[in-house]
């Protein structure tokens, strides 16, 4: 895989605004090379901040190796349809989850995973979020970020956006890195 190619995407959109009238939700892209992208956006979907962290390229190496364990039932999910609904309709917001190249769609996740077993709803639903817990216990011991279903945050003492982080001077031309 490439290193600029996308391994994990996950985007948050919620569909009510009872408690947060200006949330649009968010997304969060890991690349091949371990650079993180995070995106806020409000309600009309207008990008509020953009912010990137270079994490080490072994976190998306390890990442890339959980999807691959995955692969088995992530094939078996595309071939099944890659949109879940609520049963009753009443979702709360959906989540946007690409691994690799598989795209999938899902509404209340929560709320999909208390479908009966039998369902090929419910049965998913709980795979997809396994995967997503592992996906975000990785990224919170490697690299001190919480992802969730409905949030993100870093820990400001482990890391820090790009954005963020002082700009060094540029060094002039003729100054030397080293002693001549």
């Amino acid at each position: 895989m490439a290193q600029d190619q996308t391994v994990f995407e996950y985007i948050y959109v919620p569909y009510t605004r009872r408690m947060h009238p200006d949330d649009g939700g968010f997304r969060v892209a890991l690349m091949g090379s371990g650079m993180l992208v995070f995106q806020q956006v409000n309600a009309s979907r207008q990008v509020l901040e953009n912010l990137s962290f270079q994490l080490q390229p072994e976190i998306s190496t390890r990442i890339r190796h959980l999807i691959g364990r995955s692969m088995w039932w992530i094939n078996s999910l595309q071939s099944n349809g890659q949109t879940w609904f609520r049963p009753d309709g009443q979702a709360e917001f959906s989540s946007d989850i690409r691994l690799e190249t598989a795209m999938f769609r899902m509404e209340d996740i929560p709320q999909l995973m208390e479908c009966p077993f039998r369902q090929l709803r419910g049965h998913y639903s709980r795979m997809m979020y396994n995967l997503l817990e592992d996906i975000s216990t990785v990224l919170l011991r490697t690299a001190a970020i919480d992802l969730t279903l409905t949030g993100f945050t870093w820990d400001p003492r482990f890391i820090t956006p790009l954005e963020y982080q002082p700009q060094q001077p540029p060094m002039p031309e003729n100054q030397q890195m080293f002693g001549a």
